[in-house]
């Protein structure tokens, strides 16, 4: 590293061989004072501060052994010469200026700073026996047109003028003095603004060489000639849309902290569709990529317009579906919500009352809701499903719920969206308010099981063809099981029979008309237990409810029985088996 000396009038530059040595400030404050004192400048020293051995008497310096190079400051060492002809220093030449006045003895002059002297020049000559003593020890004054940085120029001295002390002047120009040498003092502030400064230069240059599509992309890789012409030309046809944003985006935020990544707006629609669809497909996809958190995700999606009611911003974005996509049916279901009234703070009202959307009343406006119905579009032939809608409301009867489903087919059908499909044997079904095309009905495996039960436990008896289905079947066969203090491996419990109290659980109801508990009431009947003879409607009542149950509710394509999915190889046998029931 190249060191300069800080004192601006005698500004040295560290040479090899030059045999100047560049000493930094010490570290007690007391001596930096002292030091800036000695040097008269006003400047906040740093690391990179140096002074150069020249300012420096011999007598401040240690004795070394070993290596002479190396040269060490006393502890009370501080700068007190600043002559630029004379130097103390023993390990540098000197640079005394010698002249010849027609004696063999060489005259060394000293003239001492112009402005410390106070426009004074004083000569001090070392003269010999000869020479008469009125020539020497004169105050020489500098005239008033000479300016502070007069120099004396040994060269133009006169050898053969009478009078020994009659140096030569190169006086400089009019003006202010030369102070390109003199260092300005470093603010914290304007350090600052230095730092500003850069990062936006550096921000411009990386602006400048932004990478905006995938062909600056591949031209900047084929410039540094990290890839050949034909796969320049293989990835410039074959590697475009989310996968060219993904590859952008592992470039952009490598080295990015996760609170500073930057992501564009495909990424995002990318993000926010595949958390929609799979959470945990997201999750897996982010311990590979760098993608955004869920958090961010839901703070993103907080920015739309949810008040209950037809979401028609969704109607909107389905017209954009290609045609092939919009085969679809509609989904709707009631939830059950606490019964609650709170205060709004950034609408400023109170919610919690039942809310149909707009300015459509269907019951009081005081009356508090206890449940959210919700609409749900999901496609048949594609990959998408949207919720549409919802409402708040408390057990609204079928007339108004009907007017409802009657809005989002309307609204469906406006947006592109197709739901008259043409099923020949399907029932129940009602013509399309729109279009007059027939809207084909199906119930919902898990209310249509529980309906199952609570109209046999309302009616306590069914009548079928193969006789009474009974209610009390079922509590004989609980009565003997805690007799015998076991169970004929199946779970009906006390529970399962008081089953008002839990008539909203689908797993208890799925438990009561399971093949379990038919198995258990076919066991007693061969077994010839009293109260369970005419047990044959009840068991074939429960294995009829479990086989549909079990293939309405199908989930996995690797499962087996009847929860298997429908395949060509197996819809005969469902065929035979099911359609009956």
């Amino acid at each position: 590293m190249v060191y300069r000396c800080c004192v601006w009038k005698y500004p040295k530059k560290r040479v090899t061989g030059s045999g100047i040595h560049f000493f930094s400030f010490p570290k007690d404050e007391k001596r930096v004072d002292c030091w800036l004192k000695a040097i008269k400048l006003k400047i906040i020293p740093t690391k990179y501060t140096r002074i150069c051995s020249e300012h420096f008497k011999a007598n401040y310096y240690k004795t070394t052994v070993g290596n002479r190079n190396h040269i060490l400051l006393k502890d009370d060492a501080i700068p007190s010469v600043f002559n630029s002809t004379l130097s103390d220093n023993p390990n540098t030449s000197t640079n005394s200026v010698v002249t010849d006045i027609g004696s063999p003895t060489d005259v060394p002059i000293s003239l001492e700073d112009p402005i410390t002297s106070k426009r004074r020049l004083f000569c001090n000559i070392s003269i010999p026996s000869d020479v008469p003593s009125t020539s020497c020890n004169e105050d020489v004054t500098t005239p008033k047109r000479f300016k502070r940085n007069a120099t004396f120029s040994p060269d133009q001295y006169n050898s053969t003028d009478n009078s020994p002390c009659r140096p030569s002047y190169i006086l400089p120009k009019k003006g202010r003095p030369n102070n390109k040498n003199l260092p300005t003092p470093v603010t914290p502030i304007k350090r600052k603004l230095k730092s500003r400064v850069k990062v936006l230069q550096q921000k411009v240059r990386r602006l400048n060489s932004k990478i905006l599509n995938m062909q600056d992309l591949l031209a900047e890789i084929k410039k540094k000639k990290l890839i050949h012409d034909d796969a320049h030309r293989l990835l410039e046809n074959e590697f475009e849309g989310t996968q060219l944003e993904l590859f952008k985006n592992e470039l952009s935020n490598k080295k990015r902290k996760p609170t500073g990544c930057r992501y564009s707006e495909e990424l995002k629609k990318f993000a926010l569709t595949l958390n929609y669809y799979s959470p945990k497909a997201y999750k897996f996809c982010r311990s590979i990529f760098q993608l955004p958190h869920p958090t961010a995700i839901r703070k993103w999606t907080t920015t739309v317009n949810a008040e209950p009611g037809f979401f028609s911003e969704v109607f909107e974005a389905l017209k954009s579906l290609q045609q092939e996509e919009r085969d679809c049916n509609l989904v709707m279901d009631a939830m059950c919500i606490k019964k609650q009234i709170v205060w709004d703070q950034k609408t400023h009202k109170f919610v919690g009352y039942c809310d149909f959307g707009g300015e459509l009343q269907i019951e009081g406006p005081g009356t508090a809701a206890t449940e959210a119905l919700v609409f749900m579009l999901v496609s048949l032939t594609g990959k998408w499903k949207i919720p549409v809608g919802y409402v708040f409301q408390n057990k609204v009867n079928a007339v108004s719920q009907a007017e409802l489903i009657k809005s989002s087919l309307v609204l469906a059908h406006q947006s592109g969206c197709n739901m008259s499909n043409n099923f020949i044997d399907s029932k129940p079904w009602f013509k399309h308010p729109a279009n007059g095309s027939r809207v084909f009905f199906i119930p919902d495996a898990c209310h249509m099981l529980k309906m199952a039960r609570n109209t046999l436990g309302n009616t306590l008896a069914i009548e079928s063809p193969n006789g009474l289905i009974k209610w009390c079947h079922f509590e004989y066969l609980h009565q003997l099981q805690t007799e015998l203090s076991l169970k004929f491996a199946n779970k009906l419990t006390s529970v399962h029979i008081g089953w008002k109290n839990n008539k909203m659980k689908v797993k208890l109801t799925a438990q009561l008309l399971s093949s379990s508990t038919a198995k258990a009431l076919q066991y007693l009947k061969e077994n010839n237990f009293q109260r369970f003879g005419d047990r044959e409607a009840t068991i074939e009542y429960c294995k009829s409810i479990d086989q549909i149950f079990e293939f309405l509710n199908s989930r996995c394509p690797f499962s087996k029985g009847y929860k298997s999915p429908i395949l060509s190889q197996t819809y005969t046998s469902y065929k035979i088996k099911l359609f009956p029931l």
